[in-house]
């Protein structure tokens, strides 16, 4: 317990380079490196207390000056009397796996700094795409609404001096400005869902499903809302979920299809009774633009449901569809609820 060496093997030999008869009555230090001689008082202090201890990594000095990353196990030997009178120490060299270590260790900082570079790459175009969407569409709103007056003022003002013919264009010169002025109001809010930050409150699901269902309620499109449907969030995004929702399942559901708004497990839906589609698109459904339906059928600007995604998305949650045709469709989601 003194730190001499009493005795030294052939592989001790080979791992530190010394010969039996060059190591025996030698201090121990000497294969310490001069910032690790410290180790070994504390070594000696654990085995005076009669500890064993394994697989101890750390740093010897071979014969030749190299270091050598070493694993030892140190274990007490004990007199008759149970005393502890010495300690038997087996080095193991992990060298190798230390190399191994260090180089995984680079290659993953290398490649988590390419991923945070790609990364900032994405997220700067995402932003420039996005500013660019916001910028075109918001410019987009006034020629527009300049066109749309400008075809009533013609039909207002001069509507019997206008052949029919020429009445029916101006009417459907209208319709397909007023149909672009819609979608431009809806690519703005797209664009505007990536910027801001977003309010989290209670949010009553249940009141502004009632809300939205006075628009368009009738003996047509009944309406049936589960009471209690509370969710955590933002207040103004959540209503455009619902109201995305649940103007779509009016709008695909034939006369007296019912719209029902509720829950099943942690999900919330909105379900409709209408016409359905194939399951094989039900990804589709979320992309912007992509719509299952010809617009002549059913107008739409197909950007509704993606808005609904992407505001899912931002609250942490998800969003899928399970439908059948000819039966009707449901859309599910979930965000947080005020207990969570």
């Amino acid at each position: 317990l003194n730190g001499v060496v009493k005795a030294w093997n052939r592989g001790a030999e080979r791992l530190f380079g010394y010969l039996a008869e060059e190591m025996i009555g030698k201090p121990i230090l000497v294969l310490l490196p001069p910032d690790r001689k410290d180790e070994e008082a504390r070594i000696l202090e654990r085995i005076r207390k009669g500890e064993r201890i394994d697989h101890f990594e750390t740093i010897r000095m071979r014969k030749d000056g190299r270091l050598v990353h070493v694993s030892v196990t140190i274990s007490p030997i004990r007199d008759r009397t149970g005393r502890v009178i010495g300690a038997s120490k087996v080095a193991r060299d992990i060298s190798e796996r230390k190399i191994f270590e260090a180089t995984t260790a680079a290659f993953t900082q290398e490649l988590e700094q390419r991923v945070r570079e790609r990364t900032s790459e994405l997220e700067s175009a995402h932003r420039e795409m996005e500013a660019f969407t916001y910028s075109i569409a918001h410019d987009l709103r006034g020629p527009l609404r300049a066109i749309v007056s400008t075809s009533k003022i013609l039909v207002e003002d001069y509507g019997p001096e206008i052949p029919e013919e020429a009445q029916a264009l101006l009417s459907r010169q209208v319709g397909s400005a007023n149909h672009l002025a819609k979608l431009v109001d809806d690519l703005l809010t797209y664009s505007r869902l990536g910027r801001g930050k977003m309010r989290n409150e209670k949010v009553d699901l249940t009141a502004i499903a009632h809300d939205i269902a006075t628009q368009f309620q009738s003996a047509e499109h009944p309406v049936t809302i589960e009471d209690g449907l509370t969710a955590q969030g933002d207040p103004s995004l959540l209503r455009l979920v619902m109201q995305n929702l649940m103007e779509n399942a009016r709008k695909f559901s034939p006369n007296g299809g019912e719209v029902t708004v509720g829950t099943t497990g942690s999900a919330f839906f909105v379900r409709d009774q209408g016409i359905g589609f194939d399951m094989a698109f039900a990804e589709k459904i979320f992309i912007p633009f992509e719509r299952l339906v010809r617009n002549d059928e059913i107008p739409g600007t197909g950007i509704g449901l993606a808005n609904a995604k992407r505001i899912i998305d931002k609250h942490g949650g998800s969003i899928w569809a399970s439908s059948v045709v000819g039966q009707g469709t449901t859309i599910y989601f979930t965000v947080p609820t005020p207990s969570e």
